[in-house]
């Protein structure tokens, strides 16, 4: 039996957005949303597998699971101070040298719930950078366009950062949280208790996030992407003699 009447709305309502935000940001009409939310429709499979991609959770989560259930029984961050990321669960190689592990976008919804588990990263796939500083790295797979230009499926390679007294506006981050997924955002502000992120897409909403729900935190550093920058409106011209 679905139970995605209960999980939009638990989404809906920790991300702080009306249905009319949702429906602009998902490309889908408020009509339909309020629908699915009052349980007299369900959406369509490939629907459903976008609406779960935007809030960081499996399609079979969203469908059949019960969020709210799994979020309030994950420990993490929220139990103590919002000041001091949790101790990190990494991988080496045979030296002796930290990996990059790789989260896709099929271990997004897994990863958001054991992002401490050492057993789960031990089963991401891995690489190395040399010419990387020295640090703690991750990568991800960003999946939309809510950051253009870069695309979905580009790879953003992030450091970890120790602390959120070291995140700064504008720049850009992977976030871990517990209700609202991973999110790759700009950090407009950060207030005492919350933090308010945006897009670089301006057709998306920005929007706050109380700092409680912060699970780790990867600074930008480099993507990766197949697809090469579009140079827009910027025309090449030559002179010819």
């Amino acid at each position: 039996m679905s139970n995605i009447k209960e999980n939009l709305k638990y989404l809906r309502a920790q991300r702080g957005i009306n249905q009319s935000e949702l429906a602009e940001a998902l490309g889908i009409k408020r009509t339909a949303l309020n629908a699915w939310e009052i349980g007299r429709a369900s959406p369509r499979h490939e629907t459903a597998k976008h609406i779960a991609a935007y809030f960081g959770v499996s399609p079979e989560s969203l469908l059949f699971g019960s969020i709210k259930e799994t979020n309030d029984a994950s420990p993490g961050l929220g139990q103590g101070s919002p000041n001091n990321v949790q101790v990190l669960a990494i991988t080496v190689d045979k030296d002796d040298n930290e990996n990059i592990e790789l989260v896709n976008v099929k271990a997004f919804a897994g990863y958001a719930m054991g992002y401490g588990d050492p057993e789960f990263i031990k089963e991401l796939p891995k690489f190395r950078l040399p010419f990387l500083s020295t640090g703690t790295y991750r990568a991800f797979e960003i999946d939309g366009d809510s950051m253009l230009p870069i695309a979905s499926g580009s790879i953003v390679i992030g450091q970890y950062t120790e602390s959120l007294g070291y995140v700064k506006p504008g720049d850009t981050y992977i976030f871990i949280t517990q209700n609202s997924g991973i999110l790759f955002k700009r950090v407009a502000r950060i207030d005492k208790d919350k933090i308010f992120l945006q897009s670089d897409n301006p057709l998306y909403y920005s929007y706050s996030l109380p700092l409680s729900e912060i699970r780790e935190v990867w600074k930008t550093k480099l993507y990766m992407s197949y697809q090469l920058p579009d140079p827009g409106s910027a025309a090449l011209r030559m002179d010819i003699a």
